[in-house]
Parts: structure tokens; sequence; C-alpha cells
């Protein structure tokens, strides 16, 4: 089960969660893919996944990103999966018809003898005026619950300042007494403006509450969308637990959809820790599509 904490402010989204695919309380897999970013007509988003680690025959992710462009799930939807796919896709979708796609898609995927399973996908990002250009922040909660219908829900307030946040939590409740919590949002408001420190306080959070759930990893992958000016922007971080400059970390890329024609799917990535860092510090970049950069 994966553990996810995101703050939204006026300074940006920030999205952290575990990397550790467990299954029947048994550890698999401690640094699989669970998020996708989308940039889509009129925004970009992060989607991180809780729940089952597979929907249709497909890894999660895929999943996600299946459903955001159109392509087909099942098994069928096996023989799309490639690292790239740069061919104009199915269909172009909005951030409100992205997250309507995963609500249907949802439903339609924990039917019948699966509908015991929860799943949820927690959604933040920028979404903008495709008239004016101006931006707004923006969260979502995709839910399902045992025997229940899916549920999408909007979490964000309209009017912020620059000292106010939103923090939330999947899945609900979190391991943390109101105590940590509050303590977490004290640790958070000065660092604000600083999306990677933001991202650091989180994912040594996450690390807490991996001490108390076997179900929760000590390795994490840290999303920060700052503010669109132009170009909207993605940054992404893998945040092992520790690290010296003599090992190797290997983690997986998050899946992303840019625009209308292409997908990256999740791909394995192995440096040396040294290395790793050295990007940071430079400040390198890759870029997939127009409107899309990743840096690691």
């Amino acid at each position: 089960m994966t553990f996810i904490w995101t703050v939204i402010s006026a300074h940006g989204v920030v999205q952290v969660s575990d990397r550790l695919v467990s299954r029947g309380g048994v550890p698999i897999d401690p640094a699989a893919n669970k998020t996708v970013l989308a940039y889509g007509r009129d925004g970009l988003i992060t989607i991180s996944c809780t729940g089952l680690a597979a929907l249709e025959g497909l890894p999660t992710d895929v999943w996600v990103a299946h459903q955001i462009a159109g392509l087909p799930t099942g098994r069928d939807g096996r023989s799309e999966i490639s690292l790239f796919r740069m061919q104009r896709l199915p269909q172009y979708l909005d951030v409100g018809q992205s997250v309507n796609a995963l609500r249907v898609g949802l439903d339609r995927a924990l039917r019948g003898p699966l509908s015991q399973y929860s799943q949820t996908f927690s959604i933040a990002g920028w979404q903008w005026s495709r008239r004016t250009g101006r931006a707004r922040r923006i969260g979502w909660a995709v839910d399902k619950r045992p025997y229940a219908a899916t549920k999408a829900t909007s979490f964000i307030e309209r009017r912020a300042t620059s000292g106010t946040f939103l923090l939330t939590a999947a899945p609900m409740p979190p391991p943390f007494s109101n105590d940590e919590i509050t303590t977490l949002q004290d640790a958070l408001r000065p660092a604000l403006s600083d999306l990677q420190q933001c991202a650091d306080i989180l994912a040594t959070s996450i690390r807490v509450g991996a001490t108390r759930w076997p179900t929760i990893g000590s390795n994490c992958m840290a999303i920060t969308l700052p503010p669109p000016m132009g170009t909207a922007t993605a940054h992404c971080r893998y945040i092992p637990a520790s690290w010296a400059d003599d090992d190797w970390v290997t983690f997986y890329t998050p899946a992303v959809i840019s625009g209308d024609q292409l997908i990256a799917y999740s791909s394995r990535v192995s440096l040396i820790a040294s290395a790793a860092r050295a990007q940071k510090e430079a400040g390198q970049f890759i870029t997939l599509g127009e409107a899309i950069t990743l840096g690691f």
C-alpha cells in the first residue's frame, strides 16, 4: 500500500509517495512506479495511486495512462506498451475529462468480485484558462471504497494567500496522530517557497510511517509543479532512504502523457549516487514533449 502526501499552495504543488509494492502485506518491489504526469488541453497534473498494483491486467500506472490517452486496457492493451509511443493518441482530454475518465474506468475495473477492493488516485496540479492563460491550483481525489461507487472529489480552495496551504493524505486515515500532523504543518509553513525542501520534509514523514506500517516503503518519489510561467514544468526527484556516494541507486521514472502524441512509460534508471547528486546540483533536465520537463 502506497502512502501519498500532497501539498498545494500559491508557491506550487508538491506530491511525495513511497515506492513500495506489496502482496498480502509482504513487500515485493521497493522501487516501483506509482505516479503519472499528464499534460492535457488545459493543465498539468500529477496522479499518484494507492491500492491495487494492477488493474485490468495492466500495472496501475500504465492503466492510468491508458484511461487518459484512450488506449485499450486488459490483455489487448499489453501490445501497446513500449518505452515511448509517439503517434497521435485516441483522445486528448482536459483536466476535468481526465478525472472523469479515471472515475469511470475505476468503476469498470473494480466491479463484481473485485468490488471488495479499495483504490485511490490523488491528483494535484495546475489548470489554466485557454482564453486568458491564467492558472489556478487544483486538487482531486478519485476514491473507490469497497462495494461502493467511485467518487471524484475536489478539495482545493479557490482563494489562498502565500502563507496558506492545503495538506492531503492518501489513504485515509494516515498513520499519524493529530499532534504529529500539526507538527508537520508547522514544519512545512516556512518552507512553502522552496518546493524541494517541502518534498524532503514530506519524505521524512513518510519514513516515519514506514516504521509503523510494513506496507509503506522508505524510498520516495517527489513531484514538484511550480506555478506555470509560459511553460508548465514538472520536476521529479527520487529520494531513497539512504545512499552513499558509491551506491547504485535504482528507481523507475514516472509515466508521462504529454499532449496528444506522446506517452513515455515508466522506465528503470540506475545511477551511482554521486552521479545522481551531481545531476541534481548541476540542474540537468530531461525534456519529454514540448511542455513537460523532467529533472532527476
